[in-house]
């Protein structure tokens, strides 16, 4: 069965395609708005999602701080830098990887998070009252992110330990050979 479109609508695969839009063209944009322009009208006239205008407009203040720091205008990307507990954290738990790594540990998801979150706690302890209250929940969005901030492409992401059920996992291979016997199946 065919898909029905809407005529004019050209369709393209489901994918995104990520589009980065240099600092110069950010600057236009916002230029443009100061000068009046609608979001809409930018838009059509630079041939860029209006979503992307509209939260550049709403990212105003943090573009010209950057803007202000940086001289080379091809600049492409302004990315936000963790400081404080959170990017301590980060290299902590990038040795503690590469430890597990050696040992050849399985770790998993919630194992990374857990270890991630006691050491933020710890960290926090350490410094006492003095230190900023930041909110770190560890997150799965925050792992993927970690993980793709230090290049960690050999660490996959599971969501229970392999051991999880010891019991269960040491009784298989007799359950296996019980019904293997019992339906007169070959165990090859």
């Amino acid at each position: 069965m065919a898909e029905k479109h809407k005529s004019g609508v050209s369709y393209v695969s489901s994918s995104k395609k990520c589009r980065t839009i240099i600092l110069e063209t950010k600057l236009e944009i916002m230029n443009r708005s100061e000068k009046g322009e609608t979001p809409t009208e930018i838009c059509r006239a630079l041939d860029i999602p209006q979503v992307i205008s509209v939260t550049i407009l709403k990212e105003k203040v943090r573009i010209q701080e950057h803007v202000k720091g940086s001289t080379p205008m091809q600049l492409t990307v302004i990315t936000k830098q963790h400081v404080g507990h959170i990017a301590q954290v980060e290299k902590l738990l990038i040795v503690w990887l590469e430890d597990q790594n050696q040992c050849c540990a399985s770790v998993s998801l919630g194992i990374i998070q857990e270890k991630a979150r006691s050491l933020y706690d710890a960290l926090k302890k350490q410094q006492g009252k003095s230190s900023i209250a930041e909110s770190f929940n560890a997150s799965r969005g925050w792992f993927m992110h970690f993980k793709a901030r230090a290049n960690l492409h050999n660490i996959r992401v599971s969501g229970e330990a392999a051991s999880a059920d010891e019991e269960a996992a040491h009784a298989f291979p007799e359950t296996l050979a019980e019904i293997i016997e019992e339906g007169g199946y070959c165990a090859w």
